[in-house]
């Protein structure tokens, strides 16, 4: 698949806890909305929502239960498989949000994760060093 020109960054630390959240979650698909901090166009914040369902097959979050004052730009979900195509479902969710991460097994670097625009295009996810 193509990758666009498109640019995201995320933070090693967000990074780690997502490869460590999709390995724990495994074999179900775990689930959370992401963050910028102070809007850097970094993703660096993770918000886990409540009442989300954590399924082998799916994932779902209870949108309502997003508390009031997030500004999630973006989400990211686990494939319990290797692959990173999504969905029709994943599609129709990215639509809502700039950037949106499938994280495929086994989990264990930037290689297992891809980033895919509001429309279902893929694009480059890179490591922003903190300091």
């Amino acid at each position: 698949m193509k990758v666009k020109d498109e640019k995201f960054f995320i933070t090693e630390k967000c990074l780690q806890f997502l490869l460590e959240a999709a390995g724990n979650f495994y074999p179900n698909e775990f689930v959370a909305l992401l963050s910028e901090k102070d809007d850097d166009s970094v993703l660096s914040e993770i918000y886990m929502i409540p009442n989300t369902i954590y399924g082998d097959t799916f994932s779902s979050l209870d949108l309502w239960m997003v508390p009031i004052g997030i500004k999630a730009t973006g989400s990211v979900h686990s494939h319990p498989g290797e692959s990173f195509a999504p969905s029709q479902a994943d599609l129709n969710f990215f639509e809502k949000y700039t950037v949106n991460l499938i994280v495929k097994k086994p989990y264990k670097s930037i290689e297992d994760v891809a980033a895919y625009d509001r429309r279902g295009k893929r694009a480059n996810l890179r490591i922003k060093n903190e300091f």
